[in-house]
């Protein structure tokens, strides 16, 4: 099932709850990041059920690493499941900082982000408000 290259499981955790013929009243939550990707399953009360935790091997280019999270979907069969409750996907990324709404001015995205992180002018910068609109989060 998972290739002897690419790609490692490195940590299972399954809670007894766990049925996976309830995915429908699930929420599938996936992180990523360049070296790792972490799979958690929750329920209605945000209880973790299911966890694993990959890594990757080092990579030299994003067209390589992207055949290896391909691979990796395509080999997972709760990750090609396509009847969740909801999915929640977040990328670790230290290229970022929070700056308080009543400071931010768009103009100014990447002097912020450059505070907090190295970045090229070929990165894109963006941003968004946080839930309670008190902040900001820009990011490339």
């Amino acid at each position: 099932m998972q290739p002897t290259t690419g790609y490692k499981l490195i940590k299972k955790i399954k809670d007894e709850k766990f049925e996976e013929e309830n995915l429908h009243a699930y929420t599938l939550l996936v992180q990523y990041s360049n070296r790792d990707l972490q799979v958690g399953i929750t329920d209605e009360n945000d209880k973790l059920l299911f966890f694993e935790d990959f890594v990757f091997n080092e990579s030299e280019s994003n067209e390589v690493l992207l055949e290896l999270l391909k691979d990796l979907f395509n080999n997972h069969a709760l990750l090609t499941a396509g009847f969740w409750k909801g999915v929640v996907l977040s990328v670790k990324n230290n290229q970022f900082v929070q700056v308080p709404s009543v400071l931010f001015e768009e103009k100014s995205s990447a002097k912020y982000l450059a505070f907090n992180a190295d970045s090229s002018s070929n990165d894109t910068v963006l941003w968004c408000p946080s839930f309670d609109g008190e902040s900001i989060t820009v990011f490339a």
